[in-house]
């Protein structure tokens, strides 16, 4: 069953949304467990991307920023207000037993049951978002 998402805590990015992230590969890398959930970790700011790519090439000199767009309309779970962040804090938790934090596709799974597709949260004294999209499908890589 899913709940509808609460209006106080959802923001819909649009299809054709543009999103960054400093890779590695040619292919877009899914984290199985970040503190937002299982999928695609990106930022809305190519900057931020940029500085991302360039730390990771002391060690992977091919990292370079790769640019998507979101193919259909996503409904986020919007972490950016306090009241915002404690409300991401009880959902993260297991319902049957709240002191075990729900990781990987069960946060997932409970997050999709409330109708979020992902996750947006403030990068901390940057004027960026990081925005989770739990789904990669729903990304398509942009020619640079």
């Amino acid at each position: 069953m899913t709940i509808d998402p609460s209006p106080q805590f959802s923001k819909v990015i649009p299809e054709g949304y543009v999103l960054h992230r400093a890779d590695t590969k040619d292919s877009l890398h899914v984290s199985e467990d970040g503190e937002s959930g299982a999928g695609a970790y990106l930022t809305d700011v190519r900057e931020v991307a940029d500085r991302y790519a360039k730390a990771k090439q002391s060690y992977r000199p091919e990292a370079r920023v790769r640019t998507y767009t979101t193919t259909k309309p996503l409904t986020m779970f919007d972490r950016t207000t306090d009241e915002g962040e404690r409300r991401f804090n009880d959902l993260q938790y297991n319902e049957s037993n709240p002191r075990i934090r729900l990781k990987g596709q069960d946060f997932v799974a409970k997050f999709a049951s409330h109708g979020y597709e992902g996750v947006i949260y403030p990068n901390s004294g940057k004027p960026s978002r990081e925005v989770t999209v739990h789904d990669p499908s729903h990304l398509r890589m942009k020619d640079d």
